[in-house]
This record gives structure tokens, C-alpha cells and sequence, in this order.
């Protein structure tokens, strides 16, 4: 459990992620206030929650507020520290206006697929800007 944070799926733009530079797909969310997001499950008793931080919660209590996200980005292989300011007023979706999934980044390098050439400019992938 100790290689699981939030997987950045997408950022919408002009969102508080977007300004803060989250990349989508490459970036896990992992810790946040110094905290860990998810906890290891260490000293967890059979039955018992696991401690882990209510990310919906963190941001709306922190709404206008700077909150300091540990970011993992699987391609630098580095982390880095990522100020959020959790915003309802910035006209999108959300407060940070990033769409995230639990994923494991240990492995998930191994699970991307990359995009290396587009045959025809008519093909779907073309069409969707990929290329």
C-alpha cells in the first residue's frame, strides 16, 4: 500500500491543478500537508480502518487555502511539492478541477501505453489530436 496515491486522469483548464502544472497520467497525488494520503496499513488490527486522509474533506476544509500536495510524476521518477488552492468560484467542476483514480505508481510504467506514430491523418487517433 505504500506505493498507492491518486493518479492524475485529467486537468481541466484554467483549474487551480492546471495553474499548478499536475500532467496528466504521469502525476500521483501521495501526500498532502506533510501527511501521507493513504497509509500503509502497518499497526492496522484485523477489522480496523485504515487511517487514511478524506481527501474530499482535506479540500473542503482548506477551500481558498493553500494546501502543499507531495506530487510523484512517474516519468522524472522524482516528487516535488505541488500548492493547490481548492477553489469552487474558478468555473469548472471540482475544487481543484482534476479528475484522479487510486492507482499503484510502483507499477505503472509498465501499464502505459505510448503513442508513436498516427499511419493516416484519418484514422481516430489523428482525429483526436494525438499526433
Amino acid at each position: 500500500a505504500d506505493t498507492l496515491g491518486y493518479r492524475v486522469l485529467g486537468v481541466q483548464p484554467n483549474s487551480p491543478a492546471s495553474k499548478a502544472g499536475l500532467v496528466s497520467f504521469l502525476d500521483f497525488l501521495v501526500g498532502a500537508n506533510r501527511e501521507m494520503l493513504l497509509s500503509s496499513g502497518e499497526n492496522v488490527e484485523h477489522g480496523e480502518e485504515y487511517p487514511d486522509v478524506d481527501l474530499p474533506a482535506l479540500l473542503e476544509r482548506n477551500k481558498g487555502q493553500k494546501v502543499e500536495f507531495l506530487v510523484w510524476n512517474m516519468k522524472s521518477q522524482q516528487q516535488r511539492l505541488v500548492d493547490l488552492v481548492p477553489d469552487d468560484t474558478w468555473g469548472g467542476a471540482g475544487l481543484l478541477g482534476v479528475t484522479i483514480r487510486l492507482d499503484n505508481y510502483a507499477y505503472a510504467e509498465e501499464r502505459l501505453i505510448r503513442m508513436l506514430e498516427v499511419e493516416s491523418p484519418q484514422a481516430p487517433a489523428a482525429m483526436a489530436g494525438l499526433v
